[in-house]
């Protein structure tokens, strides 16, 4: 059961069109900020007061880490273009198409509706950004939730249409209009893919139900900057634009209007988990 009723669709669009309005003004500062000075910005408040983390290769050539003194962000200095970050990501091997295994990866990815039903325990709608080939959503479907996804390679879309008959969003979140609010949110290693966390933030803000979640998981740069960097890929890549610490994630979600319920390191692997809902 949904926790709130339908959006109204003209409000939600009227929403979007005032946050799209605001990230082209934040951008703007930002590039004006890049030509004014000598040396690095952060890209998501605009200080100049950057710390050289270091660098590490990749096809792309070398890629540097800056860290902001005033927010704590760690962040890429170059960063590719979207459509280029699309045509990449069509090609990656990390997430095959795999018809014949799918149902035992639906089974695997089972563990993300546990952690959901613990937070929200009556199934009711919920949206994955980045919600690649579907396990996810087939499996919270499977146990009665109403799903959709947003994804942004067309391979993974079309496998999700096609194999499990699911709703889902070619493209970003900056270009998707849902018939309604959702109860849970999904973004399990995403928010370090965003150009803009204002912008993707506010735009889960405006999807998510009062007395909805939001999950996040990212690599954190604690556990991974003690890792050698050019041994670590799946980490540290030209396609990772933030590098979180419990204490920067913490302050994004803090500053765009959520309250964090739980922010732990997986004690096994170098990943950052958030559960957190609207203030």
């Amino acid at each position: 059961m949904s926790l709130e009723p339908v959006l109204d669709s003209h409000v939600l669009l009227r929403r979007k069109v005032e946050l799209l309005a605001a990230q082209q003004q934040h951008l703007v500062r930002l590039l004006t900020l890049h030509a004014r000075g000598e040396g690095p910005c952060c890209y998501h408040c605009g200080a100049d007061g950057m710390d050289h983390e270091g660098a590490f290769y990749s096809p792309h050539g070398d890629c540097g880490i800056w860290t902001c003194g005033r927010c704590g962000l760690s962040q890429l200095r170059e960063r590719p273009l979207e459509a280029d970050v699309e045509a990449l990501e069509d090609t990656n091997e990390i997430y095959p198409t795999d018809t014949d295994r799918a149902e035992d990866l639906v089974a695997e990815h089972g563990f993300m509706i546990d952690l959901v039903a613990q937070h929200v325990p009556e199934p009711g709608r919920m949206l994955e950004v980045g919600c690649s080939h579907g396990y996810k959503l087939e499996a919270a479907r499977r146990r009665g939730w109403e799903v959709e996804g947003v994804e942004l390679l067309p391979r993974a879309c079309a496998f999700v249409r096609e194999h499990f008959g699911i709703p889902v969003h070619q493209g970003t979140l900056d270009s998707f209009i849902p018939s309604g609010g959702f109860d849970a949110v999904v973004a399990w290693h995403v928010l370090e893919h965003v150009p803009s966390i204002q912008g993707f933030l506010g735009h889960v803000r405006e999807f998510l139900n009062p007395g909805g979640f939001l999950f996040v998981q990212v690599p954190s740069f604690e556990v991974a900057r003690k890792l050698e960097w050019d041994q670590h890929p799946d980490v540290f890549n030209a396609l990772h634009y933030w590098f979180f610490t419990k204490a920067s994630l913490g302050a994004v979600l803090q500053e765009q209007g959520f309250r964090t319920e739980q922010l732990h390191i997986d004690p096994h692997l170098p990943f950052l988990t958030a559960i957190a809902t609207l203030s």
